[in-house]
């Protein structure tokens, strides 16, 4: 559904993308990470043809943003982060607008501004004026504004910004739903958003694309494991035993708690149990932890290479 091919975009002489490839099948959400400045509302304006690409190519539905715009416009369906509206009109009259200027028949937009209604739960403040509703049923209304033509392809740039942890909640069962039968991607800062919600995470850093899987398989192979060590009357002196042990890279002192970061992916449990056992240490507690999705995001995006 979603094709991208070494999509590359300059600012003058400042890269915001660098040859950053990837598809999207229909039935996908996908999440789109990075920090800011990494390119990923560059990457999404490119998709809506908001903007052109200087270099690459991007086919969505078999249509290239550039040498088919308008037919890339009717299967997609936008919501950027800054959710423009008209805040004095109602709902409904901004649905009916945005059917209208979408090519929707008349016969047709009643039932289909209905059914937008019902899909993003507005049928509370559907004749409310928009200015007068709260930031979480606003972004529903941007929402059913990119959607009411029934687009196959969602783009939704940081879409639970500034909403509650309800909002959020609601929101983000919308976007589990929606990709039940349509491609979405989405931006994300939160990065528990993305576990729960996304088929696929991409992160990107620096304007290149470091990482493309599913958020468990992207921590399960990452680099930087690490465990968790329990030392009863624990001091800081312990940090430079501790790091004699071969494949320590850091440590981290919490208390009596201490948390060793190694690059290799084996559990080190016996072996650090003997080591304590030699210097005479009471522990309380010994554990391998798997790194999670916020760790994998922070040493890729440290880092900067493509993998």
């Amino acid at each position: 559904m979603v094709e991208v091919r070494d999509l590359t975009k300059n600012y003058g002489k400042f890269t915001a993308l660098q040859n950053v490839t990837f598809s999207v099948g229909k039935g996908q959400v996908i999440g789109l990470l990075g920090p800011n400045g990494a390119g990923k509302t560059t990457t999404m304006k490119i998709l809506t043809t908001f903007m052109p690409q200087c270099a690459g190519s991007a086919v969505i539905g078999g249509n290239d943003t550039r040498v088919n715009p308008m037919e890339v416009r009717r299967m997609v369906g936008y919501l950027p982060e800054s959710n423009p509206l008209n805040l004095e009109v109602t709902v409904l009259e901004a649905l009916h607008f945005v059917a209208k200027i979408r090519g929707i028949a008349p016969k047709e937009r009643s039932k289909a501004v209905a059914k937008i209604v019902d899909m993003c739960r507005l049928q509370s403040v559907q004749k409310k004026v928009i200015g007068q509703l709260s930031k979480g049923f606003r972004q529903r209304v941007g929402l059913a504004q990119a959607m009411i033509h029934d687009p196959q392809v969602l783009v939704l740039d940081e879409p639970t910004s500034g909403l509650d942890p309800n909002q959020i909640a609601d929101m983000l069962n919308l976007i589990k739903e929606l990709g039940r039968d349509k491609t979405v991607i989405h931006s994300t800062h939160i990065l528990a958003e993305a576990e729960d919600t996304c088929d696929r995470v991409l992160i990107l850093s620096r304007g290149v694309l470091v990482a493309d899987s599913h958020p468990a398989k992207l921590a399960r192979n990452a680099q930087g494991h690490q465990m968790v060590l329990r030392i009863e009357n624990s001091n800081p002196e312990m940090a430079q035993k501790l790091s004699t042990l071969d494949w320590v890279q850091n440590t981290e002192q919490y208390g009596d708690l201490w948390h060793l970061y190694s690059s290799e992916k084996r559990d080190m449990g016996k072996e650090l149990a003997e080591f304590c056992r030699v210097q005479n240490w009471l522990v309380s507690e010994l554990a391998y932890k798997e790194p999670n999705l916020e760790q994998v995001f922070a040493h890729l995006t440290r880092r900067g290479d493509a993998q």
